[in-house]
């Protein structure tokens, strides 16, 4: 059994093949407009350090300031529907 000539042929193969099909996946980047047109910034993420139920170290999660903002209000709208006993 001849494994060898196998396994080179085949590293051959994936080394030629790799940018073909790299190349292949890459969208045309549209030109950038002449009337002024600008990128929009990204949101700045914030990350924090979560407590992971069932794990001994902490989860990371990144989110935007609008993201945290919106968590943190529906936890209090939680709170307060438990605090009533509406639920």
């Amino acid at each position: 059994m001849r494994v060898a000539p196998l396994l080179s042929a085949m590293a051959a193969i994936s080394l030629f093949a790799a940018p073909v099909v790299a190349a292949a996946d890459e969208e045309p980047k549209p030109t950038q407009a002449s009337g002024g047109e600008e990128k929009k910034a990204k949101p700045k993420k914030i990350c924090k350090q979560v407590a992971n139920t069932g794990f001994r170290t902490a989860a990371r999660k990144c989110k935007t300031k609008e993201e945290w903002d919106a968590e943190e209000a529906q936890a209090v709208t939680d709170m307060d529907i438990r605090a009533k006993g509406n639920y």
